[in-house]
């Protein structure tokens, strides 16, 4: 199944943020993050948010930040993000019905493609790929601009290259993407 043109804001979203991020635009960091071995398997870490209430898996390699956005997605708005390099893949949270925005809405005139699906918090999530000249740019878990719903949490997560100057240059590793993939299905509610 492919999707086109359905999401006009979109290009325009992701080209702004590629341009910041080539500008050295960096959102706000609101708290250090204490990384934890996870149980259930000693090559991960555990990122716990304790005034949200969830926890999310990653791979060792890749770092973790929480971040206020204020002066990009807009106020009030929060986001984790993992980071391997150059690669970022941003998880936004808010309460379930609170406005704030906790994603974008733009990316390059390009073609978004579903490719499977994925399992986040007991709810099958189709991962959309923005492909240009067959490389895949980004990873939206859902449609562009959607919220997974998890018990009183909206979370929006998107996979991206942040600091590619030359955007034709940009083509995200299947390896980048399972670990992305893992990250984002890993999500669990507090007490789960």
């Amino acid at each position: 199944m492919k999707l086109k043109d359905k999401h006009f804001l979109f290009p325009i979203f992701l080209t702004l943020l590629l341009l910041l991020a080539a500008c050295g635009t960096q959102p706000i960091e609101t708290a250090p993050v204490a990384a934890q071995s996870s149980e259930t398997d000693a090559n991960l870490l555990t990122y716990t948010n304790e005034e949200y209430g969830f926890s999310l898996h990653y791979p060792a390699s890749w770092t973790v930040t929480d971040v206020s956005d204020e002066n990009f997605v807009g106020p009030g708005s929060r986001s984790v993000q993992f980071s391997q390099g150059t690669v970022m893949l941003i998880i936004g949270y808010r309460h379930a019905g609170d406005e704030t925005m906790i994603f974008g809405t733009g990316a390059p005139a390009s073609e978004l493609e579903v490719q499977g699906m994925l399992s986040v918090n007991g709810q099958d999530v189709e991962r959309v790929i923005l492909v240009s000249d067959g490389k895949a740019k980004s990873v939206f878990y859902g449609e562009p601009g959607t919220v997974l719903a998890a018990d009183g949490l909206e979370f929006a997560a998107s996979l991206a290259d942040f600091a590619q100057v030359d955007y034709d240059a940009v083509e995200l590793t299947q390896q980048t993407q399972d670990e992305a993939d893992l990250i984002v299905g890993s999500l669990t509610r507090a007490g789960q």
